[in-house]
């Protein structure tokens, strides 16, 4: 049985990865594809220049100068793994504080905090949104128990007509797992593959969620033929707020990851933590890979007043919108930018945008923007870079 295992920091200092097919995907890769999204995630390298101190409603962390890290910080925003590279230096991976202090806040700290980051359940959304559109929740756990797109997997029993879990269902995943017991939900750890997820969620929205990089491997006793527990696993990878020491194989370089490649769970772990299998129509082969685009309403000629009566849609969730000007002195600059967060996919927002508070009030005054000199760019959470529109 062959499984997808990942041992070590693999992502070039600055890289910007694609999650692309050159032809139709199998199920297959598609999860391999979704697994691969998460994992350049957590191993992305970058180092600060000056203390950076992250809080949020479950951890506080700083992070030192010139030290080695892997992977997105875990912040609230859950912007995708694009709204944070925009702010690392493509050729060193330093993280660019200056430019996180040119948004408005009272430093770089806050303003990393506000703008960009991802939790568990963003990691895992944004890394399955590269590969499946089928998905049109937030990335949230307690959007992520089966409802908005995810699926149950297996035979154990839950509610999915309930909206949104927390608000409406009077039961937590632990009391999932108690209600349908051992032998069901053992039966469901075992249909997981690449790309599934296990969620766990409380009363309280308090959760968390990881990605199956790879089958279950199922091991069974001797002495009566069962299924043993302890012995049959998965193994998942997961973004922590707390640091984890990963070394590059290739360099030997140690790194502060933010998160886990490759933990093994046994089936026991799982259900005595109160996970619970989902999956999504793609993953199942219920519904076939849908080819990206992304459509611009605006007239021509793209006129600043015509861009700004317009908007962007797509059929996959938008990760960044750009609107790059060139300068009298044919120097391109980044006029705005925006990274849609897991509430944008929740609300909508990320898949059908508005431009109309986009576009800058001086857009198009400055010399050198006439003539054929904007480019507007929309980053998909695949990394593919379509232009909507130049002008």
């Amino acid at each position: 049985m062959q499984y997808l295992r990942i041992d070590s920091v693999d992502s070039p200092i600055g890289s910007w990865p694609k999650f692309t097919f050159d032809h139709e995907p199998t199920v297959q890769e598609m999860r391999e594809m979704a697994v691969l999204a998460m994992h350049k995630t957590l191993s992305v390298q970058w180092f600060t220049e000056e203390p950076i101190t992250l809080t949020t409603s479950v951890s506080k962390r700083t992070f030192n100068p010139f030290v080695k890290y892997a992977g997105v910080p875990y912040t609230g925003p859950n912007t995708s793994l694009f709204g944070f590279l925009k702010f690392i230096d493509e050729k060193t991976g330093r993280l660019k504080t200056e430019e996180l202090k040119k948004l408005g806040y009272p430093d770089a700290s806050t303003a990393l905090n506000k703008v960009a980051g991802l939790s568990c359940s963003g990691a895992v959304g944004w890394a399955v949104a590269s590969v499946c559109n089928s998905v049109r929740g937030c990335f949230q756990c307690y959007y992520m128990v089966p409802k908005n797109g995810w699926l149950k997997l297996g035979p154990y029993e839950y509610d999915t007509s309930i909206d949104e879990f927390g608000h409406d269902s009077p039961l937590s995943t632990d009391e999932i797992c108690a209600l349908n017991g051992r032998e069901r939900m053992y039966e469901s750890y075992r249909l997981l593959e690449a790309g599934d997820i296990v969620v766990w969620q409380d009363r309280k929205k308090l959760g968390h969620t990881m990605m199956a990089i790879g089958p279950a491997v199922l091991n069974y006793r001797k002495e009566d033929g069962f299924l043993d527990d302890e012995k049959s696993y998965v193994f998942v990878q997961d973004q922590r707020p707390g640091g984890f020491q990963t070394v590059d194989e290739r360099t030997g370089a140690m790194y502060r990851n933010m998160g886990r490649v490759n933990a093994k769970y046994s089936f026991k772990m799982l259900y005595d933590e109160g996970y619970i299998p989902a999956t999504t129509a793609e993953f199942q082969g219920l519904k076939p890979f849908e080819k990206p685009w992304v459509k611009l309403s605006a007239e021509v000629p793209f006129t600043p007043e015509n861009l700004r009566k317009s908007r962007l849609r797509s059929n996959y969730p938008m990760a960044l919108v750009s609107l790059f000007e060139k300068t009298a002195s044919g120097r391109e600059k980044t006029s705005a930018e925006y990274a849609f967060t897991r509430n944008d996919v929740r609300d909508g927002l990320a898949f059908d945008f508005p431009l109309a508070g986009f576009i800058p009030s001086g857009f198009g005054k400055d010399e050198g923007s006439r003539g054929k000199r904007f480019r507007l760019v929309v980053t998909l959470p695949n990394g593919e870079r379509v232009t909507a529109a130049e002008g």
